[in-house]
């Protein structure tokens, strides 16, 4: 029963961290939207510490195996309230993936435009004056 009510415990602060990594989660894809990568970096240190304590948590868990979640129904309770939380943040960190990578293509296709019309300034630059001319329809006259 001991070990029960260990893993029972474990399970529950691990949900709390868990919550915790969704919640960091909600504030990265903030700082996404409005494009403030600082604030997402450190986000990210948050959900790193707070999945270093999961792992020092699974660590102390007493070894267990599927019939003990099956012959107890709280313990069964525990994981699947894990199971669905991981899910969520699962979807999150998948959405949050695809606005970054959309953010990396509109950075990319801004900095080639960037490059294309320096290169179009420097040909501008070089380019020497030509004499004018001017047609009257009736003769060319050079101006020079």
């Amino acid at each position: 029963m001991e070990k029960i009510n260990q893993a029972i415990q474990a399970f529950e602060e691990s949900y709390t961290d868990y919550m915790g990594i969704y919640q960091a989660g909600m504030e990265q894809e903030q700082h996404i939207v409005n494009e403030d990568m600082e604030p997402f970096e450190q986000a990210a240190g948050v959900v790193q510490s707070y999945m270093d304590r999961i792992r020092l948590r699974q660590q102390r868990l007493p070894g267990m195996d599927l019939t003990d979640f099956h012959n107890h129904p709280a313990l069964e309770k525990c994981r699947q309230q894990l199971v669905h939380i991981i899910n969520k943040i699962e979807l999150q960190r998948q959405s949050n993936e695809s606005m970054l990578q959309s953010a990396l293509e509109r950075t990319r296709s801004e900095m080639k435009k960037l490059q294309q019309s320096r290169r179009a300034a420097r040909g501008y630059r070089k380019q020497k004056g030509q004499s004018g001319r001017f047609v009257d329809g009736l003769r060319s006259v050079t101006s020079g």
